[in-house]
């Protein structure tokens, strides 16, 4: 075997492992976030976001900002739209991040559903430990239904249908004594 062959061999299975040094949690801390290049994948980027945000131990004021420093390469170039004051708020500082970035990054609602709905269906267990497959067959199942949900459209506070809807909802809850929705 050549040492590059070698190399190659070796930088396949540390990126396998999470070990490498060019994978997006490599370098993620508890104060570190993970950093994003644009081309790897915004799914695994958006969950490593979650798993970094509970585990850190920066302020969450800080935590947008600190994602934002984060952003590598073709992702780098998207840094001037995030608003500095939106990426500051403790409480939605993160979800505005992934919600800007999101689209730029992601095809469409249509696509990602046809995209994890196909993958539902090509999913077979094959050789694979029966308990290792119930746990990757209920995450897929989870993604399938997350992205079926992004394709409803958003209510219309002002459709007369949702208001009529809306105020059933508020006196069904008031029959049973819970507080009405804003």
């Amino acid at each position: 075997m050549t040492s590059e062959a070698y190399n190659d061999h070796l930088h396949d299975e540390l990126a396998f492992f999470g070990e490498d040094d060019h994978h997006a949690a490599a370098g993620m801390t508890t104060k570190i976030p993970p950093s994003f290049d644009g081309r790897t994948s915004w799914f695994a980027f958006e969950e490593q976001i979650d798993d970094w945000v509970d585990l850190t131990t920066l302020e969450p004021v800080k935590h947008g900002p600190a994602l934002k420093n984060a952003l590598r390469g073709e992702a780098a170039t998207y840094k001037p739209l995030l608003d500095r004051d939106a990426l500051r708020d403790p409480q939605r500082g993160v979800q505005y991040f992934k919600d800007t970035l999101r689209v730029h990054f992601v095809k469409g609602s249509q696509s990602v559903f046809l995209w994890r709905f196909f993958q539902l269906l090509r999913s077979h267990r094959g050789q694979m430990d029966f308990v290792r497959w119930i746990g990757k067959f209920t995450v897929t199942r989870k993604r399938v239904t997350d992205a079926w949900m992004d394709l409803l459209p958003d209510p219309i506070a002002t459709d007369p249908q949702y208001a009529e809807f809306f105020h059933a909802v508020n006196a069904r809850r008031a029959t049973v004594g819970e507080e009405p929705f804003d």
